[in-house]
């Protein structure tokens, strides 16, 4: 149970942190 939920937050953090990366390349780059 402990290590499922583990599991679910480090994929929905890396997701995070996935989305705000691509979103700062998106701003400092012309093309979008």
């Amino acid at each position: 149970m402990e290590e499922i939920f583990q599991r679910k937050a480090y994929a929905k953090t890396k997701r995070t942190v996935v989305a705000t990366y691509h979103r700062t390349r998106g701003k400092s780059c012309p093309a979008g």
